[in-house]
């Protein structure tokens, strides 16, 4: 009976664990084998420990890598409607600059699509208002007596900002940061149809990488190095602004 009791706790969380292991913690670890492999698609892949395909990663696509920090599911249809209207909209004879240049307010070889300002407004617009919902409900939470006590000690617009409305909105702005950091610097649709050559992002070479040169080893060790790179920059965003309550929620 006291080993029943005992043992009940764990025999609880077993369908819980299980399905975490098999759907979370097992393709991470193929991953990370994955990523150790030698070979190519013909002769197959061998795992040796080759460490080597993260260096040759770093050094051969650390630009896309740059280019995903730059720049930055259920919705997907519409998403990619939505950003094939922006390459629309942006085409350097579109509806938007054709009449600016036929009157002569913009020179014949301005553009827009194909720059990296492109696939950050694209971005900025899919991303927007998941940023903007949890930093709503994160201002609607705070107790307004507390922006009338900075005011009544005298304390201006931007101060009371910098002091209370800005330190109590953090966690509402941790949300947004992982609802749309993740899937911006990994996306590739916008850097597909906004942006040229020089924009492409580290999401569009792993996928590449994986459906076109079938070289999975370097693959995996390019999404395993873009997985611990964000995640090490969350962790430095949360101990730099200091919202421990949220991961320890």
């Amino acid at each position: 009976m006291r080993f029943a009791r005992a043992a009940a706790p764990y025999l609880l969380i077993l369908p819980g664990g299980g399905w975490l292991f098999l759907f979370f913690l097992l393709p991470i670890l193929a991953l990370a084998v994955t990523s150790l492999e030698s070979g190519d698609f013909i002769a197959g892949f061998n795992f040796d420990w080759n460490v080597g395909n993260y260096t040759f990663g770093l050094q051969l696509y650390s630009s896309q890598f740059l280019h995903s920090i730059e720049y930055g599911g259920p919705f997907f249809v519409s998403f990619v409607i939505r950003t094939l209207s922006w390459e629309t909209l942006l085409a350097d004879y579109g509806p938007l600059f054709k009449p600016l240049k036929d009157a002569g307010l913009l020179p014949g070889d301005f553009r827009v699509l194909a720059t990296p300002v492109a696939v950050t407004g694209g971005l900025a617009y899919t991303f927007f208002p998941f940023m903007m919902l949890p930093i709503f409900a994160s201002l609607e939470k705070i107790d307004r007596r507390l922006v009338e006590a900075a005011e009544d000690l005298f304390a201006n617009r931007f101060e009371v900002f910098r002091r209370v409305i800005f330190p109590l909105s953090l966690p509402g702005v941790f949300a947004g940061v992982l609802l749309t950091g993740i899937p911006s610097v990994a996306d590739y649709v916008n850097q597909d149809l906004l942006g040229g050559v020089g924009t492409t992002m580290i999401g569009r070479v792993i996928e590449e990488q994986f459906e076109v040169d079938i070289n999975y080893p370097l693959a995996a060790s390019l999404a395993f190095i873009f997985m611990v790179g964000l995640l090490a920059m969350l962790l430095a965003y949360q101990r730099i602004f200091g919202t421990k309550e949220i991961l320890s929620d």
